[in-house]
Formats: structure tokens, C-alpha cells, sequence
């Protein structure tokens, strides 16, 4: 028993690369400042703009809040966005990073569930929000941050002769590994709704096209009117859909994997918002921490002074 409970403490908690938390940690919070910005501001303008009887709080902001979730004002709202998205450039930057991710989780997820409290409910969004609690709870700010340059200041000793690229830390590898799971659980949660809602029927090609015509009246796309017009292509997309998130877990056993199934992804993903403008942005970012960054450009660096040596 000892002998798995260290295995399991080796794998999750061995040293990680600071530089490649510190990406997931800038591209993940530069996206969702985006998103604040772009989406969840119009969403929540126009969420204040409807009738109080229809605000039904979601569970999260009922445990947030237990002694009660009136309908918030415009004014209470306005101010979480803004001190949300303040501390969305805090994480960025990495000032009192730990801190600041942790504010800016919070205040994401009670944002998202106040929009959510209306009825509309969508599932991009959710990772996002783990991702974030899991980088506030690891060394985000090790390297790349204005906590790494305050405290570059104060030392006196020999640290700044390891490279930034090559810097490690016990709990620096367990958020992108939290993340490279959760994300293989999330699409086996979409096939199990898939197939328990409809069946191994649900592939027959009729979903994607009554989602291809609702979306050329929605919004007169040519594009989508044209591909519904195809069946069997529809029904084989279907198929191809449910074998590529029923096995994505494997580029976690066979690391080799993900230069197929990544590049799928990011086609899969990118014709679906073409043909049904159904966004996934945060969805296409998280696909950074199956990639080692810094070994990458590790390699790429010793290959160019290599090349440059032999001229």
C-alpha cells in the first residue's frame, strides 16, 4: 500500500517545468480576459436586462452564498466584473499570482453561474474554471511574472544561472497534469450523454443535420444549408466524432499519440465553429499542456547553435 500511495504522490507531484505552468497561465488567463471582455459582458448586460421571476441561482452560487442569492443589482454586478477582470491582469502579469488566480477562479465561476442562473446553460466555460483553481494552487508565478522579478531583485545568491527554461519545482508539474486528465473525463462525459440520451442512434446523421438547418436559419449560412445536405457524410462525422472523444485518453498512456489526435482536435473543433458557430476556445488553448514547451524550445535552441557550428 505504501509502495502505491508513492507512486501515486511521484507522478502527480513530481518537479515540473516552471516555464510551462507559466505559459498554461498566461494563455489561459489572456483568453478568459478576452472572453470577459467579449462574451460574459454582453451575456451579463443582457441577463440584468430580463425579468427577476426567471433568475433561478445555480447551486454554486447557493453554496457560495447560504443565507440567501437575491436577484443581484446592475451596480453589485458591474463591480465583480471589473474587480474580476482587474485581477484577471494581475494573473497575467503574475503579481501576487497565487492570490490573484485564486480571486480571479472565484469570481469567474460566480459569474458564469449568475449567467447561468437564467436558463442558458453551456459547457465550454467549466474547464476553464478548474484549470483556473488549478493553477492557483500550484508555483504559476515561479518564472515569467512580476513575483519572479520582485523576487530576482532580493537575491543575492547564484539561482539566475539555471536558465529560465530549465528551472523546477515539486508542485510545477501536477496542475498540467490535472488538466491533460481532465480533459480526456470531460470528452467520455460527452460521449456517455451522447449515447445514454439516444443510443448508439444518436450517430445517424439526423443530430448534426437538424443542428446544420437550425443554424442556416439562425444566422443564413450558405455553408451550413450546403453540408446538411449530405447524410451519410453527417452520419460518418458522427461516428468519427464519438471514436475521437471516446479514446482521447490514450495520449496519456501513448504521449506519441497527441501529434495525431491534437492537430484532429483542432479540425474538429474549428469546422464545428465554421459550419455551427459553436465556440470552443478554451477548449482549442488547453491543448497547450500536452505539449513540453520548454523542452521544445530547448531543442530547437541546441538544433540552431548546432546548425550554426557546423556552417
Amino acid at each position: 500500500m505504501t509502495d502505491l500511495v508513492n507512486k501515486w504522490s511521484n507522478y502527480w507531484f513530481r518537479p515540473g517545468r516552471c516555464f510551462d505552468l507559466a505559459l498554461v497561465r498566461i494563455v489561459l488567463v489572456g483568453l478568459q480576459c478576452y472572453l470577459l471582455l467579449s462574451y460574459s459582458f454582453p451575456s451579463l448586460m443582457y441577463a440584468l436586462s430580463l425579468p427577476e421571476y426567471l433568475y433561478q441561482p445555480r447551486v454554486v452560487l447557493r453554496v457560495l452564498m447560504p443565507f440567501g442569492v437575491p436577484m443581484p443589482s446592475e451596480t453589485s454586478v458591474l463591480v465583480i466584473f471589473w474587480v474580476t477582470f482587474l485581477f484577471g491582469i494581475f494573473s497575467f502579469f503574475g503579481f501576487l499570482t497565487r492570490l490573484s488566480l485564486a480571486v480571479f477562479a472565484l469570481l469567474n465561476t460566480v459569474l458564469q453561474a449568475f449567467i447561468y442562473s437564467f436558463g442558458d446553460v453551456h459547457h465550454p466555460e467549466a474547464v476553464m474554471m478548474f484549470a483556473l483553481f488549478a493553477l492557483a494552487l500550484g508555483p504559476s508565478g515561479r518564472v515569467a511574472s512580476i513575483d519572479a522579478w520582485l523576487r530576482a531583485r532580493k537575491q543575492t545568491g547564484n539561482e539566475n544561472s539555471v536558465g529560465l527554461l530549465e528551472i523546477e519545482e515539486p508542485g510545477a508539474a501536477w496542475p498540467i497534469l490535472f488538466i491533460q486528465w481532465f480533459f480526456p473525463l470531460m470528452y467520455l462525459s460527452a460521449v456517455v450523454s451522447k449515447l445514454t440520451r439516444g443510443g448508439i442512434e444518436w450517430a445517424n446523421g439526423i443530430s448534426l443535420q437538424y443542428f446544420m438547418i437550425l443554424e442556416a436559419y439562425k444566422n443564413d449560412s450558405d455553408l451550413a444549408l450546403f453540408v446538411s445536405q449530405f447524410h451519410y457524410f453527417l452520419k460518418f462525422a458522427e461516428y468519427i466524432v464519438l471514436a475521437f472523444q471516446a479514446s482521447f485518453f490514450l495520449i496519456l498512456f501513448f504521449p506519441r499519440l497527441k501529434w495525431i489526435y491534437l492537430p484532429l482536435g483542432l479540425i474538429f473543433h474549428l469546422i464545428i465553429y465554421v459550419t455551427l458557430r459553436a465556440p470552443f476556445p478554451q477548449w482549442i488553448a488547453m491543448y497547450i499542456v500536452y505539449i513540453p514547451w520548454s523542452l521544445v524550445i530547448l531543442w530547437l535552441a541546441r538544433k540552431r547553435v548546432g546548425l550554426a557550428t557546423s556552417s
